[in-house]
Protein backbone atom coordinates (compact mmCIF):
# COMPACT_ATOMS: atom_id res chain seq x y z
CA UNK A 1 0.00 0.00 0.00
CA UNK A 2 1.18 3.47 -0.86
CA UNK A 3 1.55 6.18 1.93
CA UNK A 4 2.71 9.90 1.69
CA UNK A 5 5.08 11.05 3.91
CA UNK A 6 7.06 14.18 4.21
CA UNK A 7 10.37 14.26 5.07
CA UNK A 8 11.87 17.99 6.08
CA UNK A 9 9.18 18.99 4.36
CA UNK A 10 9.05 17.78 1.61
CA UNK A 11 6.49 15.38 0.24
CA UNK A 12 6.92 11.78 -1.15
CA UNK A 13 4.96 8.79 -1.87
CA UNK A 14 6.27 5.51 -0.55
CA UNK A 15 5.64 2.28 -0.38
CA UNK A 16 6.87 -0.78 1.37
CA UNK A 17 6.63 -4.68 0.89
CA UNK A 18 8.61 -6.47 3.56
CA UNK A 19 10.22 -9.47 1.49
CA UNK A 20 12.91 -12.12 3.05
CA UNK A 21 15.28 -10.70 5.49
CA UNK A 22 14.83 -7.13 3.74
CA UNK A 23 12.38 -4.70 2.96
CA UNK A 24 11.99 -3.17 -0.85
CA UNK A 25 11.12 0.67 -0.79
CA UNK A 26 9.63 2.86 -3.86
CA UNK A 27 10.08 6.28 -2.77
CA UNK A 28 8.31 8.04 -5.73
CA UNK A 29 8.81 5.28 -7.98
CA UNK A 30 12.56 4.61 -7.21
CA UNK A 31 12.96 0.91 -5.78
CA UNK A 32 15.39 0.59 -2.77
CA UNK A 33 16.68 -2.94 -0.90
CA UNK A 34 16.97 -2.03 2.73
CA UNK A 35 17.97 -4.38 5.25
CA UNK A 36 17.98 -4.21 9.09
CA UNK A 37 20.33 -5.12 11.79
CA UNK A 38 19.73 -5.43 15.24
CA UNK A 39 20.46 -2.52 17.75
CA UNK A 40 23.53 -1.26 18.82
CA UNK A 41 24.82 1.11 21.30
CA UNK A 42 22.47 3.98 22.13
CA UNK A 43 19.52 2.95 19.73
CA UNK A 44 21.33 3.06 16.30
CA UNK A 45 20.55 0.12 14.16
CA UNK A 46 23.59 -0.63 11.19
CA UNK A 47 21.63 -0.75 7.86
CA UNK A 48 22.25 -1.24 4.61
CA UNK A 49 20.22 1.01 2.03
CA UNK A 50 20.79 -0.52 -1.87
CA UNK A 51 24.23 -1.80 -0.41
CA UNK A 52 25.72 1.27 1.28
CA UNK A 53 26.17 0.86 5.63
CA UNK A 54 24.43 3.30 7.43
CA UNK A 55 23.93 4.02 11.39
CA UNK A 56 20.26 4.60 12.17
CA UNK A 57 18.27 6.04 15.04
CA UNK A 58 14.55 6.72 14.57
CA UNK A 59 12.59 7.99 17.38
CA UNK A 60 8.79 8.82 17.84
CA UNK A 61 8.31 12.39 18.47
CA UNK A 62 4.23 11.55 18.18
CA UNK A 63 1.85 9.40 16.38
CA UNK A 64 3.10 10.02 12.86
CA UNK A 65 5.68 12.09 13.85
CA UNK A 66 9.63 10.81 13.84
CA UNK A 67 12.71 11.75 14.25
CA UNK A 68 15.15 9.68 11.78
CA UNK A 69 18.97 10.45 13.13
CA UNK A 70 21.20 9.13 10.14
CA UNK A 71 25.17 9.54 10.96
CA UNK A 72 24.73 12.96 12.50
CA UNK A 73 22.42 14.67 10.57
CA UNK A 74 18.57 14.41 11.99
CA UNK A 75 15.05 14.37 9.76
CA UNK A 76 11.63 15.05 10.46
CA UNK A 77 9.45 12.24 9.17
CA UNK A 78 5.72 12.85 9.07
CA UNK A 79 2.96 9.85 7.69
CA UNK A 80 -0.07 12.04 5.97
CA UNK A 81 -1.85 11.53 9.15
CA UNK A 82 0.07 13.63 10.90
CA UNK A 83 0.62 16.27 8.67
CA UNK A 84 -2.89 16.54 8.53
CA UNK A 85 -3.00 16.97 12.10
CA UNK A 86 0.29 19.29 12.08
CA UNK A 87 -1.17 21.82 9.19
CA UNK A 88 -2.47 24.68 10.82
CA UNK A 89 -5.42 25.29 12.68
CA UNK A 90 -7.53 27.89 13.62
CA UNK A 91 -5.10 30.09 11.87
CA UNK A 92 -2.09 29.23 14.20
CA UNK A 93 0.78 27.33 13.62
CA UNK A 94 2.43 25.46 16.80
CA UNK A 95 6.05 24.65 16.88
CA UNK A 96 6.93 21.70 19.02
CA UNK A 97 10.62 20.44 19.61
CA UNK A 98 11.34 17.48 17.44
CA UNK A 99 14.14 16.45 19.78
CA UNK A 100 15.44 17.23 23.24
CA UNK A 101 18.05 20.08 24.01
CA UNK A 102 19.30 23.29 24.42
CA UNK A 103 17.56 26.55 23.07
CA UNK A 104 21.26 28.06 21.81
CA UNK A 105 19.79 30.90 19.54
CA UNK A 106 16.58 32.29 19.85
CA UNK A 107 15.75 34.84 16.66
CA UNK A 108 12.55 35.93 17.89
CA UNK A 109 10.57 37.90 20.02
CA UNK A 110 7.12 37.98 20.89
CA UNK A 111 5.09 40.02 18.25
CA UNK A 112 7.56 39.62 15.79
CA UNK A 113 6.01 39.10 11.97
CA UNK A 114 7.69 36.08 10.16
CA UNK A 115 7.41 34.11 6.90
CA UNK A 116 7.22 30.41 6.30
CA UNK A 117 11.15 28.95 6.51
CA UNK A 118 12.39 31.90 8.32
CA UNK A 119 14.95 30.77 11.42
CA UNK A 120 13.45 30.97 14.67
CA UNK A 121 15.63 29.60 17.34
CA UNK A 122 18.61 27.18 16.99
CA UNK A 123 17.92 23.60 19.16
CA UNK A 124 21.00 21.82 19.93
CA UNK A 125 21.01 18.39 20.51
CA UNK A 126 23.88 16.04 20.55
CA UNK A 127 26.42 18.69 19.56
CA UNK A 128 24.43 19.12 16.72
CA UNK A 129 22.43 22.66 15.62
CA UNK A 130 19.51 22.31 14.57
CA UNK A 131 17.63 25.22 12.88
CA UNK A 132 13.67 25.36 13.61
CA UNK A 133 11.64 27.28 11.19
CA UNK A 134 8.36 28.99 11.25
CA UNK A 135 5.80 26.38 9.31
CA UNK A 136 3.37 29.34 7.80
CA UNK A 137 3.82 33.39 7.56
CA UNK A 138 2.35 34.96 10.32
CA UNK A 139 3.02 36.85 14.18
CA UNK A 140 4.76 35.27 17.11
CA UNK A 141 1.62 34.89 18.97
CA UNK A 142 3.15 32.56 22.22
CA UNK A 143 7.02 32.27 22.99
CA UNK A 144 7.41 29.69 25.74
CA UNK A 145 11.30 29.11 25.78
CA UNK A 146 14.20 31.47 26.27
CA UNK A 147 17.95 31.37 25.18
CA UNK A 148 19.49 28.79 26.67
CA UNK A 149 16.34 26.98 28.05
CA UNK A 150 16.57 22.81 28.07
CA UNK A 151 13.63 21.67 26.16
CA UNK A 152 11.99 18.15 26.11
CA UNK A 153 10.61 16.09 22.86
CA UNK A 154 6.93 16.97 22.08
CA UNK A 155 7.79 20.79 24.07
CA UNK A 156 5.28 23.76 22.99
CA UNK A 157 8.06 26.07 21.86
CA UNK A 158 6.20 28.79 20.02
CA UNK A 159 2.87 29.78 18.60
CA UNK A 160 2.77 31.64 15.12
CA UNK A 161 -0.92 33.45 14.33
CA UNK A 162 -1.53 33.71 10.68
CA UNK A 163 -2.10 37.33 9.44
Amino acid sequence: MKKKIMVDKKEFEVEVNEQKGYFEVEIDGKAHRIELSDLLMNGFSSVLIDGQSLQVNCTKVKDGDYLLTIGHNSHEVMFREAMIEAATEEGEAVIEAAMPGLVAELNVALGDEVTAGQALLILEAMKMQNEITAKTDGVVAELHVAQGDTVSLGQKLIVIEAE
